[in-house]
């Protein structure tokens, strides 16, 4: 079966971002492409938002985007920004790569592993889903993925992904990561969580600097935020807080 890994990126200056925050370099795809088993797909997609004000733009991680070298399996997408960020990017890259069989949605700062895919793919093949969300959050006033990490299928995408997807998420009057899922919950897809993987989920909140952990009982990870590669360095600002947690799960 094959894959496709549509990776978000944007070469703005965040209002709260890590980039801000720490006293050193920070290059979410530049780790991301270096520490992913690109083995696992047929096809990596950059999909990157560009501003077109130089003021907005961050030149140095521009400058390493604009060098990045396309290959038969790495593909760049340029996008204008818009209201909806990584997720219409995952849009946009579909209508232009919709010949796959699986795809995975993740922004910049998350590394997807084998452990990911294969219990999605198993959820896909075994159980007849048709889309999972890393962690859904039903206790919501509004029932949203609190971790809009993706995988779909062909299937699945061919019908949400139609010409007027963008126009649907902005009729729910919700945020990008809101409006995105409302339309594979609203489907009649079947879709799921993380929570049965046995596999935890990290999340690196950037405004309190810390990280958080969804199905934390578990040991192994579905995903890796890139933050742990630069704590593992002790290069970040609080680096020497996660090394326990670093030494026992990477």
């Amino acid at each position: 079966m094959s894959k496709c890994l549509i990776l978000a990126t944007y070469n703005g200056n965040y209002k709260i971002s890590e980039r801000r925050r720490c006293n050193f370099n920070i290059n979410n795809i530049k780790c991301n492409l270096e520490n992913i088993n690109q083995d696992l797909f047929n096809k990596i997609i950059i999909v990157i938002k560009e501003e077109t004000d130089n003021k907005y733009i961050n030149l140095q991680y521009d400058k390493y985007l604009k060098n990045i070298i396309e290959t038969d399996k790495i593909k760049k997408i340029n996008i204008v920004n818009d209201e909806f960020l990584s997720y219409s990017s995952y849009y946009y890259a579909y209508l232009k790569y919709s010949d796959f069989d699986y795809y995975y949605f993740f922004e910049d700062d998350y590394i997807i592993t084998e452990n990911f895919i294969n219990y999605s793919e198993n959820k896909f093949i075994n159980e007849s889903y048709d889309y999972i969300f890393g962690c859904i959050n039903y206790n919501a006033p509004v029932v949203h993925a609190t971790h809009c990490l993706t995988g779909a299928t062909k299937k699945c995408l061919n019908k949400l992904f139609s010409s007027d997807f963008i126009e649907n998420m902005k009729k729910t009057k919700h945020c990008h990561q809101i409006a995105f899922f409302i339309q594979f919950d609203e489907s009649k897809f079947k879709g799921s969580d993380f929570f049965e993987s046995k596999l935890r989920l990290p999340f690196f909140i950037t405004s309190q600097n810390r990280i958080i952990y969804w199905f934390k009982s578990n040991k192994k990870c579905a995903v890796y935020p890139t933050q742990f590669f630069y704590l593992k360095k002790k290069k970040h600002l609080n680096g020497k807080k996660f090394d326990n947690y670093i030494n026992n799960y990477i």
